[in-house]
């Protein structure tokens, strides 16, 4: 949780402005046009990342959009709003009025007020965009990552972003541009009826998210990605975008103590929190998988991730040297599990395929050879392969391959064999855990963030700061009593 939420944070503090940046120029082709792109886009971002299945956030998020896209500078477009099912906090938007926003984002808002500051600010990115923008979206999607686009340490859970191109769809994001959305989006506001001052507001949020970063990097003794520098080199910081809202907004000091904030909160409870479907529910010193029924050993120093639909489960090294892909499949013959091992593999060549004795279930596992062209000649590859079959019978299971350089191989090789033998499918429905979830509460009299923390669900050194953070209390404070609070149970 602790590590996933880390990267979520990180990419935060720009994402919130990210794709399809406003210059103060419309669209460049006609309407029907950027509508059918638009729609093309939204396939596959739902492809890849899924909305998040509850009705009654989704049509309160699409209520407080379409009150501000009416406001707008494009009214008569048909918009779409989409809460997607992500713990990544994050916001953008593509064209023909599809605007998105993540449950990990909406679980650090405060206020309906807030909410429609961050979709203004991405209504605005389709009211007066550019056309390199929508380049640099088309790029991104080539790399099948459009729904990590919000940028490099993003790659530490998308192997694909590891062999991304320096140029792939970063150059555009830039302060021009951002600047732009933020005036743009601060008038929808005003002309909608929210205070413009919000804007501000979320700036402050940003500005938390991004301290909060620094210090979980430097807990950790790791400086932010060289990738993250290099996309956001040009980006606009907090405190720029601030000092440009000032003039246009008056003051920022929002009663958050209102009674729409606690109706706004109301809505929240039972909101799920964090990496739960696709990276894993904690499950004592394993993660439960709930689209495959199955809990499987991460060990330190890997991150896991599933698709939307769940056909393929990745474990990546936070540094890249190595990496893991699992893969459903149909086992149709009954025969020895090797014999169909070295055949699924044709025509990569496998060597050293012998039953893993340790596991009770059928399985195969076997070293292989893979020669791909290169600048001079030909680079040899070699991977750990693995089949184990799902029951004690043969029928469908699970196929395992496991990637590092030549260099790094035999250390990470163990690491292979100890996540596919790690494998158990869940029987019974009771020993499924179910996703944490954030819960609104009132604050008693001597309530500490550092209790809360150990009395939620989230299991690390890093809840305290987390709790303030959600609560708008980061870096230091505390909760006030009559308040009302997240929680994450």
């Amino acid at each position: 949780m602790r590590q996933i939420f880390k990267i979520a944070i990180c990419l935060s503090a720009t994402s919130v402005m990210l794709i399809g940046c406003a210059t103060g120029k419309l669209w460049s082709f006609d309407e029907a046009s950027e509508v059918e792109a638009g729609s093309k886009q939204h396939e596959l971002i739902l492809g890849q990342i899924g909305a998040y299945n509850d009705t009654k956030i989704s049509d309160f998020v699409s209520s407080i959009g379409n009150k501000v896209a009416s406001a707008s500078d494009r009214p008569d477009l048909r918009w779409h709003f989409t809460v997607l099912d992500s713990a990544i906090p994050n916001a953008f938007a593509t064209q023909g009025g599809y605007v998105y926003i993540t449950r990990g984002m909406l679980a650090l808002l405060q206020s309906d007020t807030e909410l429609a500051a961050i979709l203004s600010h991405e209504i605005a990115h389709i009211c007066a965009q550019d056309t390199p923008h929508k380049q640099a979206v088309g790029n991104m999607m080539g790399l099948g990552v459009l729904g990590m686009i919000v940028a490099a340490p993003a790659l530490l859970l998308v192997p694909q972003l590891a062999a991304a191109p320096a140029s792939a769809g970063m150059a555009t994001i830039s302060r021009k541009d951002e600047l732009n959305a933020d005036r743009l989006g601060t008038e929808y506001l005003r002309r909608a009826g929210f205070p413009p001052e919000t804007m501000q507001t979320v700036m402050e949020l940003l500005e938390s998210m991004e301290a909060y970063e620094r210090e979980q990097q430097k807990a950790a003794g790791r400086e932010t990605s060289r990738w993250w520098h290099r996309v956001y080199a040009s980006h606009p910081t907090t405190e720029n975008r601030q000092e440009k809202l000032s003039n246009v907004t008056s003051s920022h000091n929002l009663d958050l103590a209102s009674t729409s904030q606690n109706e706004f909160l109301s809505r929240l409870d039972g909101l799920e929190f964090g990496s739960s479907k696709y990276e894993g529910i904690f499950y004592g010193k394993k993660r439960y998988f709930m689209q495959w029924n199955i809990v499987m050993e991460i060990p330190d120093g890997w991150v896991g991730l599933t698709d939307y639909k769940g056909s393929e489960l990745w474990f990546v090294r936070r540094d890249r040297k190595a990496r893991m892909r699992m893969q459903r499949i149909t086992l149709i013959q009954d025969g020895q599990l090797c014999e169909w091992l070295i055949n699924w593999m044709k025509p990569t060549p496998i060597t050293e395929s012998k039953p893993i004795r340790e596991y009770e279930n059928p399985s195969c596992t076997g070293v292989a050879h893979e020669s791909t062209p290169a600048f001079f000649g030909h680079h040899e590859n070699i991977f750990r392969a693995v089949i184990i079959a799902e029951g004690k019978t043969v029928g469908n299971g699970y196929l395992f391959r496991g990637y590092s350089d030549d260099t790094t191989f035999a250390e990470n090789d163990s690491i292979f064999l100890l996540m596919a033998k790690s494998v158990e499918v869940l029987q019974t429905a009771d020993k499924k855990p179910k996703p944490p979830t954030l819960h609104i509460r009132i604050s008693r009299p001597g309530d500490k963030f550092l209790s809360l923390a150990r009395n939620s669900r989230i299991k690390d050194n890093n809840a305290e700061s987390l709790m303030r953070l959600l609560n708008r209390r980061y870096p230091n404070g505390e909760p006030v009593a009559g308040e009302f609070i997240k929680v994450i149970e």
